[in-house]
């Protein structure tokens, strides 16, 4: 089975679809084992180890933000919403204006898109409109003042989605767009992912609580947030050194007195 999945690889099977086809499997070979007397292998699922994926650095945050201020369009603002709410590419690409509350300043998190195979249809893959992947992935964010007021201006009733007007975007090329974007930022390619790695990265230095930043991205567990989506700087790291610095100096100077 290992081997099957290794010759399927240009396929670009998700983790989901292959723990579901082995669990497809695994019932098969358990009916034959009762019912034929046949002794069958059993075949578990080992998932990938998550791809490291690398936080945007301050130097190119900046470049990249400097990029999409200029000239902007809806298409650069929603890639400033995703470094500023942790939003997935899938969940971004289904955004709708109802799941947005300008009012209160609220964005909701009820659909995705994904591609998947599919039979039946003159293509082999089709663009899947859905519920997120866990119920904790239906979330609510706070969206900051300046977010607010950049999505106002871009409100036009009668608009479903908010990128592509009245249907879901391609996530495919809304990542085609934001390694455009990143070559005309001066920035080396990096997955759409690591926008929200950013994001989580700079939550955390910034000061925010791990379970609030947890259920912002949408996680099950906070101990998800930790070991995937958090990935301390260099001037963090520093700063932190710096306060453990001083701690010992006052030590010093109580000693002195």
């Amino acid at each position: 089975m290992t081997a099957v999945f290794q010759e399927k690889e240009n396929l670009l099977l998700s983790d989901s679809m292959q723990k579901s086809i082995s669990c497809v499997l695994n019932q098969i070979f358990v009916y034959a084992s009762l019912h034929y007397h046949v002794k069958m292998p059993y075949y578990t699922y080992q998932k990938e180890k998550n791809k490291n994926v690398l936080a945007l650095n301050q130097s190119e945050q900046m470049k990249l933000l400097q990029y999409l201020y200029e000239e902007m369009d809806i298409y650069k603002l929603e890639i400033i919403i995703c470094i500023s709410t942790g939003l997935r590419l899938g969940e971004i690409c289904a955004l709708k204006w109802n799941d947005i509350d300008l009012q209160g300043g609220l964005l909701h998190v009820n659909t995705t898109v994904q591609r998947i195979a599919m039979n039946g249809y003159n293509t082999r893959t089709i663009l899947l409109e859905g519920e997120p992947k866990s119920i904790f992935s239906k979330r609510e964010i706070p969206l900051s003042d300046e977010i607010t007021k950049l999505l106002f201006s871009y409100h036009n009733v009668g608009e479903t989605y908010v990128i592509n007007r009245n249907k879901p975007m391609e996530p495919r090329t809304y990542q085609n767009k934001f390694q455009k974007y990143l070559r005309l930022a001066d920035i080396q390619k990096k997955n759409f992912h690591s926008l929200r790695h950013t994001f989580a990265t700079n939550c955390i230095s910034s000061g925010m609580d791990i379970k609030s930043l947890s259920e912002i991205l949408g996680h099950s567990d906070v101990r998800i947030t930790l070991d995937r989506y958090i990935h301390p700087t260099v001037e963090t790291k520093r700063y932190h050194m710096n306060s453990l610095s001083e701690i010992y100096g006052q030590y010093m100077g109580r000693q002195s007195k």
